[in-house]
């Protein structure tokens, strides 16, 4: 039922737009249509992902950073360096507080580079990896249910033209001197 009703706000909002714009700027009508699809699905999928973490006390930034160290050389990341391989847009700060909140539960630890003391790493415990281990598995599957409606061909496209919008996006911000590192929205740590 909700999401029938999500449905027809969606329509709603979108004649709304369409009734407030002239004809001829068809092009802007359609990338705001996807603007708010694209958003919308963003919020969708992520309480998706997140309703899924719960049973693990984990919201989906604590399960990527962990991810971002499992993936790692040595299963171990600067610090400073996790933020870049997160699949959200993360603040140092917040990094700090999902750092503190896993290595509280003992699933990573944090050390000085023998190379360098100024550098902190953030390394994945063997309780870290026994757990990233168990739910990699369960969030692919997890992942491929929620697309499931969407055909392979489907699928490639919809990722072809999502990284052709990043790339158009960047291009601009590029050209037009806008910053990317823009005050970032603070992640729920739920610590």
């Amino acid at each position: 039922m909700k999401t029938k009703r999500n449905l027809l706000r969606d329509e709603d909002l979108a004649r709304s737009i369409r009734e407030r714009m002239e004809e001829d700027d068809l092009c802007t009508l359609l990338a705001i249509e996807n603007l708010v699809h694209l958003l919308r699905a963003h919020k969708v999928i992520y309480e998706a992902l997140a309703a899924r973490l719960v049973e693990w006390e984990l919201s989906p930034a604590h399960y990527n950073f962990l991810v971002v160290l499992y993936k790692a050389p040595d299963k171990q990341r600067q610090m400073s360096d996790i933020g870049e391989h997160m699949n959200v847009a993360v603040s140092p700060s917040n990094i700090t507080k999902l750092a503190d909140a896993l290595e509280r539960r003992g699933l990573i630890r944090r050390k000085a580079c023998a190379h360098d003391r100024r550098v902190v790493l953030a390394e994945l415990t063997e309780e870290g990896e026994a757990l990233i281990k168990t739910l990699m598995p369960e969030q692919y599957r997890w992942i491929r249910h929620l697309w499931r409606e969407l055909s392979e061909e489907e699928r490639r496209m919809l990722t072809h033209l999502l990284l052709k919008l990043r790339q158009s996006v960047e291009k601009t911000l590029l050209e037009t001197g806008i910053e990317r590192s823009l005050p970032i929205c603070e992640v729920r740590t739920e610590e």
